[in-house]
């Protein structure tokens, strides 16, 4: 009975890892096109204050 109550807990904590690191990945995905957005806009500003030097 014991092996399967372990069995059992691996299965929930294996469930938990592979949930968290989905929720991980999708808001990574999420932000992923904000964070474009501003390396873009920063690197236009670089570019106008090379041109002002």
């Amino acid at each position: 009975m014991s092996d399967l109550y372990l069995f059992f807990m691996i299965a929930m904590i294996g469930g938990l890892v592979v949930l968290i690191g989905t929720i991980i990945l999708i808001t990574k995905k999420i932000t992923a096109p904000d964070l474009n957005k501003k390396i873009h806009h920063l690197e236009k500003e670089v570019e106008d204050l090379k041109r002002r030097l």
